[in-house]
């Protein structure tokens, strides 16, 4: 069962919700217009809208619960063969259960869609949306240019990454992979939204920290902590603890060399 928390927590953290619900919205939308596999002369327009806005939340959720299951089975992080597997899986669900349900709301129509047509539809947009969304990643891990935009409020200087952020009051402190430390005005939960680029996560209310410069996670005074790169421990929140599910082993690139030694920072 931990497992499987973790595991939801951890793809759930890869969607961005906003962008998810303006492509249902405007895909449902686009296809309750051009009315497929029949639907055009059988429904109005808005029992259209609101039959695709229901196959296709469906099937998000679905392709949600595919990713989990795959995540679980294979044992790896996302990739080209997952989304593949996704896709594929979701295909299969959605042909059947469309042919079952259009039945249902117009039984006195005529020919039906076969659900193998319906499969291969499902397959062909989910391979399209896969494809766009992989190249909208390339496009944006590839621009040298963009940065965190809580490195813009501190000056940092090019190059710079982002290690750690600890709450100090009603200031943040800000800890590069370099070493240099700023404390700023500013409230944790704030920062935290200012980070898009660096992947990591808060391991306690109080502490965000990136992946790269986490080294494991023990056990101190019966709780869980993290082992930074540096040698620093972190408390880990009940809350935060299916991140740690996130935790991959450090290359020998993410290790600092001769950087200045840490002070600690408050742990509450």
């Amino acid at each position: 069962m931990e497992r499987l928390k973790a595991t939801v927590a951890e793809v759930a953290a890869e969607i961005e919700l906003r962008p998810v619900l303006a492509i249902w919205m405007l895909v449902s939308v686009i296809i309750a217009l051009s009315g497929p596999f029949n639907t055009y002369g059988a429904l109005s327009f808005g029992a259209r809208l609101a039959y695709w806005a229901f196959v296709i939340g469906l099937s998000v959720m679905a392709a949600f619960g595919f990713r989990v299951a795959w995540r679980m089975l294979r044992k790896r992080k996302a990739d080209a063969a997952e989304d593949l597997l996704v896709v594929l899986a979701l295909a299969l669900a959605v042909g059947p259960f469309t042919a079952v349900l259009n039945p249902v709301i117009w039984p006195q129509e005529g020919p039906r869609v076969g659900w193998h047509t319906i499969s291969l539809f499902a397959f062909l947009i989910g391979l399209a949306a896969t494809i766009v969304r992989r190249a909208i990643q390339q496009e944006l891990a590839g621009n040298p240019d963009r940065r965190d935009r809580l490195l813009d409020r501190i000056d940092a200087p090019d190059g710079a990454r982002l290690g750690r952020v600890s709450s100090d009051n009603h200031h943040i402190r800000i800890r590069l992979v370099s070493g240099e430390e700023y404390r700023i005005l500013m409230r944790l939960r704030d920062a935290v939204a200012d980070i898009d680029r660096e992947p990591g996560f808060c391991v306690h209310r109080s502490h965000w920290v990136a992946l790269s410069q986490i080294e494991g996670v023990a056990e101190a005074n019966g709780r869980d902590v993290v082992k930074l790169v540096c040698g620093t421990e972190l408390p880990v929140g009940p809350k935060y603890r299916p991140n740690l599910a996130k935790i991959q082993p450090v290359s020998d690139e993410d290790r600092p060399t001769g950087a200045p030694a840490e002070r600690a920072f408050p742990s509450e």
